[in-house]
């Protein structure tokens, strides 16, 4: 309630840019949980790994809810529908194509397809929400498709640096745009949403229902994934995701989106690739090609005329 009247008493530009802040410190938690995922993938099934994601989650906005949260008013079903869409695309599926990407590309290449989210956001506006794509969103498409081919023409290493024979590499563009769409998902699909709910409450709902989504997947992997075998560094891995990058930067990211459009929020998501290249490249220590240069000008190129495309349409 303070906050919200904090916000209301800021003038339309200066809210925007308060918005546009919290947004970029949830982008930062999530664009750095690419190291956490390098440590899950290849390990840890992709089922197994979400579903203990979403249990830390939830048990943390559970504590938020019971402490800051307000009575969920009653949803009708076209509000259960796009809350299910938002944590089936949003939650359990970028989880699960997250995983299986870094066994498919290096941190760096997938650092950089993340930069594909803002456009794929567009695209998906235009379909669901009937936002204009001007001429500068037409281009922004182009040159996201021309970086897609650029980063795939790099040579894809797994987790351990060795380089994957070419046939995989078909399947790895396949994860990476599931990846990228999943979550230009989470963004569309959660301003369809037409119930007055806030930060919490639309966090709180949406971790619970992808908890229930991954209980049954969860159980079919462990027919043949021995849990106990998890190591520590794995259950880290899925705590930091659960606890940093689902929890928190879900709940300020709902907060700042209500203040923002959805062409904004696709915006603000060009710091997921930012900061998921920087923690590639300074903590993963992995190196840079020419390739990875020129699908990343691109790529950003892409990303800057989104910008100035939201701006005029």
């Amino acid at each position: 309630m303070v906050f919200k009247t904090f916000m209301a008493s800021l003038s339309p530009r200066t809210q925007r840019m308060g918005a546009f802040a919290i947004l970029a410190f949830s982008t930062l938690l999530v664009g750095i949980s690419i190291v956490p995922a390098g440590w899950i993938s290849g390990v840890v099934p992709p089922f197994t790994a979400t579903f203990f994601r979403f249990v830390v989650a939830v048990i943390f906005m559970t504590i938020l809810y019971r402490l800051f949260g307000s009575p969920i008013p009653k949803i009708p079903p076209r509000d259960w529908f796009y809350l299910s869409l938002t944590s089936l695309c949003g939650n359990l599926g970028f989880m699960v194509f997250f995983i299986l990407a870094m066994q498919y590309a290096s941190a760096l290449q997938v650092g950089l397809a993340l930069g594909l989210i803002p456009v794929a956001v567009t695209v998906l506006s235009v379909v669901f929400l009937k936002e204009k794509l001007g001429f500068y969103g037409k281009i922004a498409v182009f040159f996201a498709v021309i970086g897609a081919m650029v980063l795939k023409s790099v040579n894809t290493t797994d987790g351990v640096g060795d380089v994957l024979p070419n046939d995989v590499l078909p399947m790895g563009i396949v994860i990476l745009m599931m990846l990228i769409f999943c979550e230009a998902g989470w963004v569309v699909f959660g301003k369809c949403i037409q119930t007055p709910l806030d930060a919490i409450q639309k966090n709180f709902l949406a971790n619970g229902i992808t908890l229930c989504i991954a209980l049954p997947l969860m159980a079919w992997e462990l027919q043949t994934y021995d849990l106990w075998a998890t190591g520590q560094q794995q259950w880290l891995g899925i705590v930091y995701m659960g606890l940093f990058a689902t929890g928190v930067s879900g709940a300020l990211w709902f907060l700042g989106m209500h203040y923002v459009t959805a062409n904004d929020g696709g915006i603000a998501m060009s710091f997921i690739p930012l900061f998921a290249v920087l923690s590639a490249v300074f903590i993963l220590d992995e190196d840079w090609v020419w390739t990875h240069l020129v699908g990343g000008i691109f790529i950003f190129g892409a990303l800057g005329l989104t910008l100035v495309d939201g701006r005029k349409t």
